[in-house]
């Protein structure tokens, strides 16, 4: 499902309410991820999923500045953050646990490590 929003808000709320994968199983991990996502300064990016990952762009579609780190999810309740590019290139996989929360906060810390060496 692409997620097509005209607001930060908007895009949220779109990808919280619908089925992407159709599996309630892969869909309950991602509304985990969001659900807490959305409670965060990540609310500043639109959301995106890309294959198992949501990851996060300043843009809506068709999606800019995507950020260097996703969470990546999977049906069993499983979470990790991918650093690196996201489409193309090489990528780490951090440390994988199935709370959501301590995920989100791996994220924004990896996103904040990078905004400093950035800034």
């Amino acid at each position: 499902m692409r997620v097509t929003a005209t607001s930060f808000d908007d895009a949220w709320k779109k990808l919280q309410a619908h089925p992407v994968f159709g599996d309630s199983r892969w869909d309950g991990s991602l509304h985990a991820i969001t659900t807490i996502s959305a409670r965060t300064s990540l609310r500043q990016f639109y959301p995106l999923t890309s294959k198992a990952r949501l990851c996060f762009a300043r843009s809506p579609f068709p999606f800019e500045d995507t950020q260097p780190a996703c969470l990546g999810f999977s049906p069993d309740g499983r979470y990790w953050v991918e650093r690196g590019l996201l489409f193309g290139g090489e990528s780490a996989v951090g440390k994988t646990t199935s709370d959501p929360d301590e995920a989100v906060r791996e994220l924004l810390d990896v996103l904040g490590r990078v905004a400093h060496r950035t800034a």
